[in-house]
């Protein structure tokens, strides 16, 4: 009874800063609490003695925080693909345009 509350209270702990994304964030990997939730679920559960309950507690929440840590990533990666802004540009195009002279002799001679 007791490692899979404390499990579950280190998990949710992490989980929900990983849920406070809300759009791209380039210095997400500075955010990541993983490592802090297992050194927590180790530090409160050093005192257990059976230590295959205790390697099966462990790899249970490393793998959902992994799991979760996927799902923000792949989030963040959706932000930053976004399309934030779009412009229309126009341009002037003067093909089949050419240049013919217009003057002859006398004071337009040199108009084009």
């Amino acid at each position: 009874g007791f490692l899979t509350p404390l499990a579950k209270n280190c998990f949710e702990l992490a989980e929900d800063q990983m849920h406070s994304l809300e759009d791209y964030d380039k210095a997400l990997a500075g955010k990541d609490l993983r490592t802090q939730a297992m050194e927590k679920f180790d530090k409160e559960s050093s005192r257990i003695g059976d230590k295959a309950l205790l390697k099966e507690a462990r790899d249970c929440l490393q793998e959902k925080l992994d799991a979760a840590w996927a799902r923000v990533l792949k989030l963040n990666e959706t932000f930053g693909e976004q399309v934030m802004e779009t412009r229309t540009e126009t341009k002037e195009n003067h093909h089949g345009q050419e240049r013919r002279q217009i003057g002859g002799g006398g004071m337009m001679e040199g108009v084009q």
